[in-house]
């Protein structure tokens, strides 16, 4: 019954995306309406690995957004507590500076004409051993979005260049890029211009990283322990 319960829970967190408007997450470019989200990424070696957020199903006047993406370890949250070197992207840490964030571009149209302001940061996270990013851009002009069209919001790519997929102790690379990691857009906000806000739906599931079947049994978010089915949300609310 318990089982059934958590299920029902998370699928209730992770409605369709036809006929609704939805921000979400993709490994490489946007999700076109119609197609799949790219959920899964493996770490194949030292390289440029980006994702995307795009909104698609809206129809609103919008003159700028603000986006939070959180960035766990599994193994980091449920056994080890230290975050991997690989994915301290932030000021001081292993990978520090190495990473973009692009408004521009994209496989699918972009909402954003010409910018008054933006920004984007990646810094520590809420919880332990986690990272968060925070993204923001206005618009010199209100857009009216196309509720038949996916949005390019932002890309963002990592530079694991100096990444190794197990520990290391060389001061030259940045170790655990192995590890499996979750990245969930944890808010995604429309800005009207006029001080007005809301939030888009976040679709769910998150992205994964090297996937592990011990802690993805549901995706991202993921389950410390499978016998006692935590949830993403009880994992929240200890450090909230």
């Amino acid at each position: 019954m318990k089982t059934a319960l958590v299920l029902c829970l998370l699928l209730a967190a992770s409605p369709a995306r036809a006929g609704q408007e939805f921000a979400l997450l993709s490994w490489d470019g946007c999700v076109l309406p119609g197609a799949n989200q790219v959920d899964n990424q493996e770490f194949t070696g030292p390289g440029l690995y980006a994702m995307t957020v795009s909104v698609s199903g809206s129809a609103r006047t919008i003159q700028g957004f603000e986006l939070q993406i959180e960035v766990m370890d599994p193994l980091a949250q449920c056994q080890r507590g230290t975050f991997p070197p690989a994915w301290e992207f932030q000021p001081g840490g292993c990978n520090a500076g190495r990473w973009t964030a692009s408004f521009n571009g994209g496989d699918c149209a972009s909402p954003t004409g010409s910018f008054t302001a933006s920004y984007a940061f990646y810094e520590e996270g809420a919880y332990p051993a986690a990272s968060r990013i925070r993204i923001g851009a206005a618009f010199a002009q209100p857009v009216t979005l196309a509720a038949d069209q996916a949005y390019h919001l932002v890309t963002l790519t990592f530079d694991h260049g100096v990444s190794v997929a197990g520990a290391t102790a060389s001061p030259d690379s940045c170790g655990l890029a192995g590890d499996p990691v979750c990245l969930y857009l944890d808010s995604a906000l429309w800005l009207d211009g006029h001080g007005g806000s809301g939030s888009w739906n976040q679709f769910m599931p998150g992205l994964t990283w090297n996937r592990d079947s011990a802690y993805y049994y549901y995706g991202c978010p993921f389950l410390c322990d499978p016998a006692e089915r935590a949830t993403w949300g009880s994992l929240k609310a200890r450090y909230r």
